[in-house]
């Protein structure tokens, strides 16, 4: 009757909510078994990666404790001085007591002008307006305008910003076009391009993954399981971005009386040899070469981590004056980077012994508005260049007067 029939639709009913929900559970379950698949594969090339980047971390922890001297990558901490440490660290890996005989391959003669730009970290916007600033390129056609200028800049390509490598890629074309035309674009090495060799990813944003990634892909590298690991296989010892745009640069290059460090020089990199640490950080970059042996890229009084010079009140002038006369030739100034001067933006100290030239212009840092500077006539003149009303103004910081 009626309610048999009634009872066989509720029995109906129930058995199609049952399916539903059998179906959905079923649903559910597929899609955090895909879920749990894709985390698994990317858990699982992190671990690749991170397995990779510890049997060389450990390859080189080995050498920064065999000189006696630790690995700190602190970047925002000011170091305290311990040249003392490094020296003695100098001595353990072959150190030697006096200078090689001769001018060094990093010695270059004086120029009637030079310039110096500080840290870009991955900005290329702002890399192209320093240039502009520094009256190096055309701001429409980016080529080499400067003509017989010397220019020199101070390292930290990577990290904090997204454009990278069309800073190398810049930069390289650029320093070709200056030296037909006579002048001359130097890169230095920092401390995080360093540590991108060495696999330290910390400041790595996401858009530099992925730029690394496609140059990977359009210079015809294979690609990894993953962008860190692709990016580890190019920044590595030998790794193609390293090999081509970070091992031609120096770690120190002095022009004419200027010295230029990214971080500092001590009496002990002096000691040890200015051309033998560029070289011996060439071929570690290269590929060829043994990271172990080379103290003066560990700790924070190395050259590219040492703070001793850059932080207001605190300078070591006395070591800073005896490091200058132990460079072969009247070496007055050191210029360097590495740690952001502001508000005062590029400022002299030590009896304009050093110039601090970071102002943080990336939008990774402070997003500040570019600074250079300029070195008339081997230092007769020191002036910083900034934008007043979107054009260059020349401030003297120091004059020399020659009879």
């Amino acid at each position: 009757g009626a309610s048999g029939r009634g009872k066989l639709a509720r029995r109906v009913e129930g058995s199609v909510i049952c399916a539903r929900a059998a179906m959905a559970r079923r649903g559910l379950t597929l899609a955090l078994l895909a879920l749990l698949a894709v985390l698994v594969a990317v858990f699982w090339s992190d671990i690749l990666l991170l397995l990779a980047l510890e049997e060389d971390r450990q390859h080189h922890q080995q050498g920064g404790e065999s000189a006696g001297v630790s690995i700190d990558a602190s970047d925002d901490k000011p170091g305290e001085d311990d040249d003392v440490a490094l020296a003695s660290a100098a001595t353990e890996v072959g150190g030697v007591e006096e200078e090689e005989e001769g001018l060094a391959s990093c010695v270059l003669p004086a120029a009637k002008r030079v310039v110096a730009i500080g840290d870009l970290h991955g900005d290329l916007s702002k890399a192209r307006r320093a240039l502009a600033l520094a009256g190096l390129v055309d701001p429409e056609t980016l080529d080499w305008v400067g003509g017989e200028t010397v220019a020199v800049q101070m390292g930290d390509i990577l990290d904090r910003g997204d454009e990278e490598v069309a800073i190398f890629e810049l930069l390289e074309k650029l320093k070709a076009q200056a030296k037909r035309a006579g002048g001359a674009l130097h890169v230095l090495l920092g401390n995080h391009d360093v540590m991108n060799v060495d696999g330290d990813f910390r400041y790595v944003t996401r858009g530099a993954y992925e730029e690394s990634a496609r140059w990977a892909m359009a210079a015809g590298e294979t690609p990894k399981d993953s962008m860190k690991r692709t990016r580890y296989a190019l920044m590595r010892p030998g790794g193609a971005i390293a090999k081509r745009f970070m091992a031609p640069n120096p770690l120190v290059v002095v022009v004419g009386s200027t010295v230029f460090a990214h971080g500092g020089l001590h009496p002990s990199h002096v000691r040890y040899g200015l051309d033998r640490m560029n070289g011996e950080t060439r071929s570690w970059i290269e590929g060829t070469g043994e990271r172990k042996a080379l103290w003066f890229l560990n700790a924070k009084e190395a050259v590219i981590w040492s703070r001793v010079y850059s932080v207001q009140g605190k300078e070591e002038c006395t070591m800073l004056e005896k490091t200058l006369q132990m460079i072969e030739g009247s070496v007055q100034r050191l210029v360097v980077g590495h740690t952001v001067q502001q508000p005062m933006g590029i400022n002299g100290a030590c009896s304009d012994q050093v110039y601090r030239i970071d102002v943080g212009m990336s939008s990774g840092m402070y997003d500040a508005e570019p600074e250079i500077l300029e070195i008339i006539d081997d230092g007769r003149e020191v002036r910083k260049v900034t934008f007043q009303s979107n054009a260059p103004s020349a401030q003297v910081l120091a004059k020399h007067i020659t009879t």
